[in-house]
């Protein structure tokens, strides 16, 4: 039982520092996101299909336009190569969404705010929740690492 106990203890220890790490992190996550956001918008778009399909459908979902604002796309690879055509910004980041709609960049056409943003307070926002049952489990399996060690103690009292 005092094995178990043990054992318990450090998966306490590990849960507790998970959801610390999480609680702590939880800000730095935006910064990331916005930065692989870009890089992956700047390098990928236009070339691979599937990335640009996720793109599009995270601008779609999310109402927004790049990773930190709408000018993002002005130093793409779909920018530079003449993959766009006369857009200004891909067709998904129009409110009203459809072809040859992201040729104005005008802010009654289309979002102006960036995907980071979103992502960053969504991310931000999980991360805390992970973190809260974390410590909550960690607390239910303290009183569970009490009970096998008072349970220990009566067996070894009863053994001698």
């Amino acid at each position: 039982m005092f094995v178990y106990g043990t054992l318990c203890a450090l998966m306490i220890i590990v849960e507790i520092s998970g959801g610390l790490a999480a609680y702590v992190y939880r800000h730095d996550v935006h910064h990331e996101l916005v930065s692989v956001l870009n890089k992956t918008i700047t390098e990928q778009y236009g070339i691979n299909n599937s990335t640009t399909a996720a793109i599009d459908t995270l601008q779609k979902g999310l109402h927004c336009c790049g990773a930190q604002s709408f000018e993002d796309w002005s130093s793409t690879v779909w920018s530079t190569s003449g993959i766009r055509g006369s857009n200004q910004v891909p067709d998904s980041c129009c409110k009203t969404v459809s072809r040859l709609c992201g040729v104005r960049d005008h802010p009654s056409n289309i979002y102006y705010t960036g995907c980071g943003e979103s992502l960053g307070s969504l991310a931000s926002t999980h991360l805390l929740l992970l973190g809260s049952v974390a410590l909550t489990v960690a607390l239910i399996q303290i009183f569970g690492v009490v009970f096998s060690c008072k349970l220990g103690k009566t067996m070894k009292n009863l053994e001698d």
